[in-house]
């Protein structure tokens, strides 16, 4: 890293507050691992800061797709940058490179979300509607398994950032209901079990095989009851991160402990993060206790079920299954599947028993 490099960090993460941070030309998990020295020295210089920032790295270069294994177990997430990528390899070979760290993101990667960027929508920087060939492009992308699509151009300088953005929302949503998330989930789940160990030498807890254990019974359980969501709590955001990975038919509602956790997830497929000390109405401060906030675990689902996702289903942005609808004469149910596997994102010293259970909900 330059000076230049060195200070902009202390600037973002000391100053400013960002919520994360993309390296950009990633070429090896050290130079990742350089990067979060530096971001976690301006953490430690600034207490009003919480926590490590997240580093998400770029790879454009053909010696990051090369380490790429070693960039997203020190990563917390990848961009597939294709504009400096499609210049350092074949052009050809473009398709080849963004399916695979795809794949391997999707398999390996304990959940960290998988970016695509660069030209999605080009055209519509000019022009109010895409090209076919950009609109698959997109669709493509979504049904190999990544977690988000970028826009660049098209809402920097373009003349219709708004019609790109509605675009891009409305070709991901249309391509993610014809993916077949059962087969996928199985695919996934069978492939590989998550790393049990940490998968960078930031995070301090372990995510364990008992919590990945969960997260598929969590996930098989939403299939089998027709579940409108999955609804769990979260501290660091580990164990909401091997429930999407999983790729459920339905939505994640993360109760979050922090603002930082749950801005971090918004970058991860199929999760609704919810900040959980706005559902609370007492004087206990869990959002600085986290021993505190497993102990008030069934508080914070109660009222995440009365004050969060049951406003969402009547609001539509979680959808009623067409094989549970509402009738005049009495209020339809739902089923809720629910988590609890914040023990594992604590230190051994905090006691508590992981779990799983379906519930349901009026509305």
């Amino acid at each position: 890293l330059s000076r230049t490099d060195i200070r902009d960090i202390n600037f973002g993460v000391g100053e400013l507050g960002v919520d994360m941070i993309f390296a950009s030309f990633a070429r090896s998990s050290e130079h990742i691992e350089h990067i979060r020295d530096v971001a976690l020295d301006a953490v430690r210089d600034n207490q009003s800061v919480p926590g490590s920032v997240p580093i998400i790295a770029k790879v454009e270069s053909t010696e990051g797709i090369q380490n790429i294994d070693g960039i997203i177990e020190a990563s917390d997430g990848v961009m597939i940058a294709r504009g400096d990528l499609g210049m350092d390899i074949p052009i050809e070979r473009m398709f080849m490179a963004q399916k695979m760290m795809t794949a391997k993101s999707n398999l390996f990667g304990n959940g960290k979300p998988i970016i695509c960027a660069t030209q999605m929508l080009e055209s519509m920087i000019d022009h109010p509607r895409p090209t076919r060939a950009e609109a698959t492009d997109v669709a493509n992308a979504v049904l190999d398994g990544v977690d988000a699509v970028m826009l660049s151009g098209e809402s920097a300088k373009g003349r219709f950032p708004v019609e790109s953005i509605r675009m891009l929302r409305h070709i991901s949503t249309v391509a993610e209901a014809t993916i077949r998330s059962r087969e996928r989930f199985l695919e996934i789940s069978n492939s590989s079990a998550p790393n049990s160990r940490a998968t960078s030498q930031h995070h301090e807890q372990l995510v364990t095989n008992c919590v990945s254990s969960i997260a598929d019974s969590a996930v098989l359980a939403s299939f089998d009851t027709k579940a409108a969501c999955i609804v769990t709590t979260t501290i660091t955001g580990d164990s909401v991160r091997l429930l999407s990975r999983l790729r459920p038919q339905c939505p994640i509602v993360a109760v979050c402990f922090s603002v930082s956790t749950c801005r971090a997830l918004s970058l991860s497929s199929g999760v609704i993060p919810v900040l959980g000390s706005r559902l609370l109405t007492s004087d206990q401060e869990v959002d600085k206790d986290p021993q505190l906030w497993v102990q008030n675990f069934e508080e914070l689902i109660q009222l995440a079920l009365e004050d969060a996702v049951r406003p969402m289903l009547k609001s539509g942005l979680i959808p009623v299954r067409a094989d549970c609808p509402p009738t005049t004469s009495t209020p339809a149910e739902v089923a809720v599947v629910v988590t609890n596997t914040d023990s594992h994102e604590l230190p051994s010293s905090v006691k508590c028993h992981a779990s799983m259970s379906v519930r349901h909900v009026k509305i």
